[in-house]
């Protein structure tokens, strides 16, 4: 293998494993944000969001060569508070948050102690360390800290909104950490070929301190990478660009282009075919590309005058692999 191929693997490898942490991470506020008084099982909160930390973690100890080949899986590897506290202090930040350090605390070991918890206890171990104890003593403290909790917790209505209220809780101090990976993410990234951050640590790295706990993590279903993309495809289609058309004053042509067709490096990520797209407009011409659905620019003129972005700021193209190509087809259209 080429260092070169070695390095497109890396870089591929590198963009992958972001995405699946995003989806692991969203995924464990999607379950914590659900628990109710009929459903309060913890285990599955507690396997995402540990996983997701930790994975995230290390992708920023290996972009900062704070860790060696072969150590991705060493001693430390689970244990959620080494890495935290290895990345803390490279980048000289300190989050205050007491909630975060118990949640901390109580993700490490059950990444260390309880990832198997249920087999283990069915293969006859004596498992010491319970993740749902554990995750209930932290709501103790926080119905502990107000007297007025206990009276909510008699009444259906007021228990439900009480458990909620813990919950948002609880992913308020939560999304700090994430927060602040992500923004450590996206710094890295900037000098870097061949790997996208994904749209879900770009709106993280954004978040401001009055943004914590309000997110609703029902409208993620999909860790953003196409829902929070606001350059969908249809404004193309709609009504007074169809008259444009039909009246001669808007000229479109397009035509498809498929990977397995294509002559030189396939630029873009787990996409077989993408749509360019010429369209004049009065006496100005625009060139763009269609993918899974959504418009980018192909030319700074065209991102510039319709605010698209282009391929690799939209996270389907992969840095360093031209896509002059496909503005040259456009051209010829």
């Amino acid at each position: 293998m080429t260092i070169k191929n070695r390095e497109q693997n890396i870089a591929e490898a590198i963009h992958k494993e972001l995405k699946i942490d995003a989806q692991l991470i969203i995924r464990g506020f999607q379950e914590l944000q659900s628990l109710d008084i009929e459903n309060d099982d913890y285990y599955l909160v507690s396997q995402l969001l540990s996983q997701g930390l930790e994975r995230m973690m290390k992708v920023i100890l290996f972009l900062s060569d704070r860790i060696q080949p072969g150590d991705m899986k060493g001693d430390f590897g689970h244990n959620l508070e080494t890495l935290w506290h290895r990345v803390r202090d490279d980048h000289d930040v300190t989050i205050k948050d007491k909630v975060l350090n118990k949640e901390l605390k109580v993700l490490s070991e059950f990444n260390k102690n309880a990832r198997y918890y249920y087999l283990s206890i069915m293969d006859g171990e004596n498992v010491k360390f319970d993740p749902q104890k554990e995750w209930e003593r932290l709501e103790q403290d926080y119905i502990d800290s107000n007297s007025i909790n206990y009276k909510k917790l008699t009444n259906g209505d007021d228990a439900k909104s009480l458990i909620q209220r813990i919950n948002r809780h609880h992913i308020k101090s939560l999304e700090k950490i994430v927060c602040f990976l992500s923004s450590i993410i996206v710094k890295l990234n900037v000098n870097e070929v061949g790997w996208i951050v994904p749209l879900a640590f770009q709106k993280y790295a954004t978040y401001k301190a009055e943004e914590f706990g309000t997110t609703d993590y029902a409208e993620w279903p999909q860790c953003l990478e196409y829902k929070d993309n606001p350059y969908k495809i249809s404004w193309r289609n709609n009504l007074a660009n169809w008259w444009k058309r039909m009246l001669g004053r808007q000229h479109e042509k397009s035509i498809v282009v498929k990977k397995k067709n294509f002559k030189g490096i396939w630029p873009f990520r787990d996409i077989q075919k993408v749509k360019v797209i010429r369209r004049k407009d009065k006496n100005v011409t625009y060139y763009f590309i269609a993918i899974n659905g959504y418009l980018c620019a192909l030319n700074g003129d065209t991102a510039d005058k319709l605010h698209l972005p282009n391929p690799y700021k939209a996270g389907y193209a992969v840095s360093g692999i031209s896509i002059q190509p496909f503005l040259d087809i456009a051209k010829c259209l």
